[in-house]
Formats: C-alpha cells, sequence, structure tokens
C-alpha cells in the first residue's frame, strides 16, 4: 500500500512539472508586460500589489497577435474575447488577463503583445524642463512669465489646427492660431508680397471648426504639431 501512494505522489509532482514548463513554453510567445501579468497571476493573489502593478486585476487587456487570423480568432472568441481590425497576419483583439496562456497555447498563435496606452505627457514635459518655475516666478525670478501676449512662429511639416492644444481652453470654437501658410498649397490666395502657397485666416480655421468650408492644411508627418505644441 504505501508503495502505491508513493507512485500516485510521483505521478502528480511529474503532471505538475510538465504543466509548468508546458505553461512556461507558451509564456515565450508574449512580451515582457504580457509575461509579468501571467507571472502576477500565478504568484500572488487577486488583490495583491504584484498583480495590480502588473494590470493583471483588469477586466480586458488590448492586445495585437500575430499568426494564422482565422484561428487566433477561434481562439479569441472562445476564450471569452473580442476581435477587432485584422491586418495581413496581424489581429487586435481584447481579452481576459486569464485567457493569456490560453490564447497563447493555440497553435494558430505566433506572438502577442500588450497594446501600449497613449496618454499626453506636454504637462510632464514642461515640469521636468523647469517651464513650470518660470510660469510660476519662482525665485531667484522677480516676475511668472506665462507667455500670455506672445506671438510664435513655427516652420515645419505642417500643424493639427483642430487639436485642442490650439484652440482656446476656454472656447474650443476659437483658434489660438492666428495664420497658417502652407507653402506647399498652389491654390492660394499667397500671403501679401509672396506669389505661392495658401494663407489660411483664423477666421477660416473657426470656420473650418463649425463645417462651413474645408481647410486643406494638413500636417504631412506630426513633427510641425509636435514642435508647435511643445513650444505653446
Amino acid at each position: 500500500m504505501p508503495k502505491v501512494k508513493s507512485m500516485y505522489l510521483s505521478l502528480f509532482v511529474v503532471c505538475i512539472f510538465i504543466s509548468s514548463a508546458t505553461a512556461q513554453n507558451y509564456s515565450q510567445k508574449m512580451d515582457p508586460s504580457l509575461k509579468l501579468m501571467v507571472n502576477a497571476m500565478q504568484r500572488d493573489s487577486a488583490t495583491g500589489p504584484l498583480t495590480k502593478a502588473a494590470g493583471s486585476h483588469l477586466p480586458f487587456v488590448s492586445v495585437l497577435i500575430k499568426g494564422q487570423p482565422a484561428g487566433i480568432r477561434s481562439a479569441v472568441l472562445s476564450a471569452g474575447g473580442s476581435v477587432g481590425a485584422v491586418v495581413g497576419n496581424i489581429v487586435s483583439a481584447r481579452i481576459t488577463p486569464a485567457s493569456l496562456l490560453t490564447v497563447a497555447s493555440n497553435p494558430s498563435v505566433e506572438r502577442i503583445e500588450k497594446v501600449a496606452q497613449k496618454r499626453l505627457y506636454n504637462d510632464e514635459a514642461a515640469r521636468q524642463v523647469g517651464a513650470t518655475y518660470v510660469q510660476s516666478g519662482t525665485s531667484p525670478l522677480t516676475l511668472a512669465y506665462t507667455g500670455k501676449g506672445v506671438i510664435m512662429g513655427v516652420i515645419d511639416s505642417g500643424i493639427d489646427f483642430r487639436h485642442k492644444d490650439f484652440r482656446d481652453p476656454t472656447d474650443p470654437t476659437k483658434s489660438r492660431i492666428l495664420y497658417i501658410w502652407d507653402q506647399e498649397d498652389e491654390q492660394g490666395p499667397p500671403p501679401e508680397g509672396y506669389s505661392y502657397g495658401t494663407l489660411w485666416t483664423k477666421e477660416q480655421l473657426e470656420q473650418d471648426f463649425r463645417g462651413e468650408i474645408t481647410v486643406r492644411q494638413k500636417d504631412t508627418n506630426g513633427h510641425g504639431t509636435h514642435v508647435a505644441g511643445s513650444a505653446a
């Protein structure tokens, strides 16, 4: 009888080892943040600090999954998740943290990556470069410099003039931009004294906000919007 118990115990230990090794193999398909999430669920309680830090307490996690789209879709839906866009062999999806290993175990899945959450950090950037001290007039400054009344010009790839950073914070129907000179738009009219480009006025930008006209100017790659936003 003792030998039988010993045999069952050995089998039980082997099963645990195999299961753990398999989970480790599946986790290799995940990016570091998702591995951390799985480890947190395995090592911590549902309300523990590691679980919260990893985000595994959240109801769903947004991911990008590489592999065979049809198989990925089936795996995600079977795990209670939802599928978004499919582009080539990349599928966007929302799945529960608890189903990560289940989805990763599907042969159609080659790689899973967490979708990074986007945030606006220009206020934090102002603090880090010391602009907040200038705006508050912190010693050794004797005056606060807020930039009020300053007119600034930027020569760059364009600007996303519809962005709220470039509108009056108290009245978003009003633009903070006085003029945009699009030097690549030859439809005109150009600024006075010049023979090329198209000049858009503050009034026209606000007409665009109201849907009365369409301002053609666009930021071709985002750099101009970034520079203008940081400077302003």
